[in-house]
């Protein structure tokens, strides 16, 4: 203790004399340490500046971390929806081709759905590479928990077309569940919807016959979305045409022509014969051929006029006589 004392008091010695003390050109030793805290005190300044510019600069690197962050935030948004953008391209693609199929095939040739192969997707339960095993020689089924995604099961030519609809599978312990949700091409039915999923509502639904005769009639099972109920054409009278008119099952029974019909009534004694109310007759024939010398006459059983000659000596004009069916003079 005493040890330490005595090296105080030496120092407050030491500083005491420097204080008084001059240099070799005669200045004060003090003036110089004066001058030595002036410096220091600068120093400080400068020290000060320099914790405050630090501080500024750390600030404005924070900043720039920050903005940093928000554009690899923002590039991470951009490119998920880019490869949303891109699925749903290829997606539309997929469809384009598939519809280009269906133009361009025939009836015959379209009697089944057809697929356009495409690489297997995995999860999706669609069968893209057509060879009717969904999600098959794909990499993983492995997902994200609570992740969802599109799905639908059958035949991928029918997805998106008439009644048919996606599914959505959603992921649980790191694998997807199954489609649920989606609807799958059924029977065609009168509803005014395609129901089969084949571009066309109520088609190949056929037809029903009722009715015969001029009452026959075909109709349509569905129109318009509405089944329909064959009806029967209304009857008429029977009229001689060769048509069962009145429906009986029997054609020309019991008719009545038209007036003016033409017909034959049987007898050689008329002529232009046709049907009045329903009843045949023809004009008389005109059996005159203006010979006094014959008796003029029908029979209506055989060619029809017939001329028989008058007695000779009988006498015709106003001088004559006939014989055999001539008209002589004196």
């Amino acid at each position: 203790m005493k040890k330490i004392l005595l090296i105080l008091l030496v120092a407050i010695l030491m500083i005491s004399s420097f204080a008084s003390a001059k240099t070799p050109e005669g200045k004060p030793f003090k003036e110089i340490w004066d001058a030595i805290e002036e410096h220091d005190d600068s120093l400080r300044d400068i020290f000060v500046t320099k914790n405050v510019f630090n501080r500024t600069v750390n600030s404005i690197l924070g900043k720039i971390h920050d903005l940093q962050e928000q554009i690899n935030n923002i590039l991470e948004i951009d490119q998920e929806q880019d490869n949303n953008i891109t699925a749903l391209e290829n997606r539309i693609a997929q469809l384009e081709e598939r519809v280009a199929a269906l133009e361009n095939c025939t009836q015959d040739s379209c009697g089944q759905p057809i697929c356009i192969p495409s690489t297997e997707i995995c999860g999706n339960s669609i069968d893209e590479d057509c060879d009717s095993i969904p999600d098959d020689n794909c990499s993983s089924q492995e997902c994200v928990n609570g992740q969802t995604q599109s799905c639908f099961s059958g035949n991928p030519v029918f997805s998106g077309i008439g009644e048919c609809r996606n599914g959505t599978m959603a992921c649980a312990n790191g694998l997807w569940g199954p489609c649920v949700g989606a609807v799958y091409p059924q029977p065609e039915v009168c509803d005014g919807l395609d129901n089969n999923c084949d571009g066309a509502a109520d088609e190949n639904l056929g037809s029903t016959t009722c009715g015969i005769g001029a009452c026959e009639n075909t109709m349509p099972n569905c129109i318009g979305g509405t089944l329909q109920s064959c009806v029967p054409r209304t009857p008429s009278p029977e009229i001689c045409d060769g048509i069962d008119n009145d429906c009986n099952g029997v054609v020309d029974d019991n008719c009545t022509p038209p007036d003016g019909t033409l017909c034959d009534d049987g007898n050689a004694c008329t002529l232009d014969d046709t049907y009045l109310s329903g009843q045949c007759a023809g004009t008389p024939k005109n059996c005159d051929d203006g010979n006094q010398c014959t008796i003029d006459t029908c029979d209506s059983n055989s060619a029809g006029c017939t001329y028989t000659s008058v007695p000779d000596g009988t006498n015709c004009g106003t001088i004559g006589y006939c014989t055999s069916g001539v008209c002589s003079g004196i």
